[in-house]
């Protein structure tokens, strides 16, 4: 009963954690914020390092490494990976499909200009693990992160060959670009000559309509596209609706493309 010191048992190492158990108990059960539930997993299983969530659509980190802008190695080894595998259709009949992966769980490793960092994707969001630097708090932010999330998004902007789609949010379609790229407003040759054309490494897809009808509408295109400067003097918004109707294959598609 002297004795000042109690005997405290030595705690078991927890031995490596892996994320992906908290994703499969959080996503089998009810949680009201997946996210925070992963930021705080995080945090708890890497004190010295910071974690940055980032949408995927927003900041594509992945699509940055496989742009050759920085390198990003799967890793199985300390974590799990999950991913549906399915079936790309073709754009056109005559082609054929792709296999297409959507990565729903996975663990990487990240380097961009010689830092390393621990890249999460669950779903359609990622998670950017770094060490804290001097002058940085537990909960971020982590100026290297914010360094690179500034440079994708640069990077983003500085390729004008994309078409902005919105879909729930808006994110950059590259093969949407370069299927409008592929259409012309030419009138096909139909007297047996060559059908299509190379322009920058594309081949042409003619429009095959009234002559009248495409007239119509690249007045009304052109008109619309140079006329800019008007709605901005006028302080309307610069757009312009067009309502294509028909049964399939007679040209809406390949016209709005063109």
């Amino acid at each position: 009963m002297d004795e000042p010191f109690t005997l405290v048992e030595e705690r078991p190492h927890p031995g490596p954690h892996h994320l992906f158990t908290n994703v499969l108990d959080l996503t089998s059960g009810r949680t009201a914020d997946h996210d925070l539930q992963y930021i705080s997993a995080l945090r708890s299983a890497n004190p010295s390092l910071i974690a940055t969530a980032s949408p995927a659509y927003n900041i594509p980190l992945r699509a940055f490494a496989a742009a050759g802008f920085a390198s990003c190695e799967l890793d199985t080894t300390t974590d799990s990976f999950a991913s549906w595998r399915g079936f790309n259709p073709p754009a056109l009949r005559q082609q054929r499909g792709t296999l297409a992966e959507s990565v729903h769980f996975a663990k990487f490793h990240y380097v961009w200009r010689g830092e390393d960092f621990v890249l999460f994707t669950v779903g359609g969001m990622q998670y950017v693990l770094k060490e804290r630097r001097e002058g940085e708090g537990e909960y971020g932010p982590s100026g290297v992160t914010d360094e690179l999330i500034q440079t994708v998004g640069d990077w983003l902007l500085s390729d004008q060959e994309v078409v902005w789609v919105f879909d729930g949010y808006w994110q950059r379609s590259k093969a949407l670009y370069l299927e409008v790229m592929k259409a012309t407003w030419d009138k096909l040759n139909l007297g047996g000559g060559e059908n299509v054309v190379a322009n920058r490494g594309f081949v042409l897809w003619k429009v095959i309509l009234d002559e009248a009808v495409k007239k119509d509408l690249t007045s009304v295109t052109n008109k619309f596209f140079s006329s800019k400067q008007v709605y901005e003097d006028l302080g309307v918004p610069w757009k312009r609706g067009l309502l294509f109707h028909g049964p399939p294959g007679n040209g809406k598609t390949i016209s709005i493309k063109a």
